[in-house]
This record gives structure tokens, C-alpha cells and sequence, in this order.
């Protein structure tokens, strides 16, 4: 008995490009959504960082400046004589961003302490608790806690532990919206009890 060998019919063919279709449509469908999925996260990666472009740009263009000079006071009799309080007028520049100073932080720093004041409230305070801190005056003010262009707040800082002559110490003013400042000074002799001194 012989067997025949027949070749392929044009069906067979048909069924096979078929499938070649079928695995060119799904290889197009994954692309696809990888594709979107791809683009989706370079576009929110993008959004953020001109989100933090700008707000870099906010926090660079608002910064606190000292406005004057700063006095350290004598208010309690010490022996030796020591001082108490600082007071230190800041203002911003004039094309900042209002600062709001019930979201301030204060820190006062020496060799061997490192004290965090606590704001007064209301923040507006001539006389704070001892470690404390807050607005004595306002000068160009319209009567709200925001520190604005053309403004000035002086602040009166109450120290828990009061400082020596010639002893050297560092505040910084923390605001949430811009830069820290810190200031660096030495209490100058001279210091007399219920008197005020130039730092």
C-alpha cells in the first residue's frame, strides 16, 4: 500500500495567519498600556518637580531680615549682672510673602544649653513668661499675626537661662514659610541691672 503526501491547503494557511494577527494585536494592546502606564508616571514625576521648583522659589524670594539693632536687657538681679531677654527687630524683603509668626519657631543656643522658646499666645506680648517669646511692637502694622513687606515686628525673647558677660550665643528665628535666620552674637560688658545694652 503507498501513501500519498498532499500539501498544505490555502485553510491551513488562513488559520495560521489568523494567529500571526492575533499575537500581532495582543503585542500592540501591551505595548500600548506599558506606553501609557510609562507616560503617566513621567508626566506626575514632572508635575512634582515644578511643584518643587516653585516652591523653592517661594521659599528663596521670602526671607527674614534684621531690621535694626538687636538689644540684649537686664530685667532680674543677677550677681554677676546677666542677661535676660533679646530683643530683635525683623522685617522681609520687599517682594516676600507674608510670614506668619504663630507658625515661627525660636531657638536660643550657648555652648552648654540649647533652649526651644515657647511663643506666647496671643503672640502679641510685651512681657513673656520666662522661656518665651514674642511680638513687642509692631511698627507700619495693620494688626495681624503676618509679618508683611514695609513691616517690622521686634521681638522679645525671655531666656531661660540668662547669659554671661562676654559669653557668645546663637538665635535662630525658624519660619515654616522661608529660610531660617540666625543671628550669632556676644553679650558686650557694661551689662547694669534693669538697663538695656546694644549687641
Amino acid at each position: 500500500m503507498s501513501w500519498r503526501v498532499y500539501p498544505a491547503t490555502g485553510d491551513d494557511e488562513a488559520f495560521t495567519g489568523l494567529e500571526a494577527a492575533i499575537v500581532l494585536i495582543a503585542f500592540v494592546v501591551v505595548a500600548a498600556v506599558f506606553s501609557y502606564m510609562v507616560l503617566g508616571a513621567g508626566f506626575n514625576a514632572a508635575a512634582q518637580d515644578v511643584k518643587s521648583v516653585h516652591d523653592g522659589i517661594g521659599m528663596s524670594s521670602t526671607f527674614l531680615n534684621l531690621n535694626g539693632d538687636m538689644y540684649a536687657g537686664v530685667n532680674s538681679l543677677f550677681s554677676p549682672v546677666r542677661a535676660d531677654s533679646i530683643f530683635i527687630p525683623v522685617s522681609i524683603n520687599p517682594t516676600g510673602d507674608p510670614v506668619d509668626f504663630t507658625k515661627v519657631n525660636v531657638i536660643c543656643m550657648t555652648r552648654d544649653h540649647y533652649d526651644e522658646l515657647i511663643p506666647c499666645d496671643p503672640i502679641m506680648n510685651e512681657n513673656p513668661a520666662v522661656n518665651h517669646w514674642g511680638i513687642k511692637s509692631v511698627r507700619n502694622g495693620n494688626g495681624n499675626n503676618f509679618l508683611e513687606p514695609g513691616e517690622i515686628f521686634v521681638l522679645n525673647l525671655k531666656l531661660l537661662n540668662s547669659l554671661r558677660v562676654y559669653e557668645d550665643f546663637t538665635v535662630e528665628i525658624q519660619p515654616s514659610e522661608c529660610s531660617v535666620m540666625t543671628l550669632r552674637k556676644e553679650i558686650p560688658p557694661g551689662l547694669e541691672s534693669k538697663s538695656f545694652v546694644i549687641l
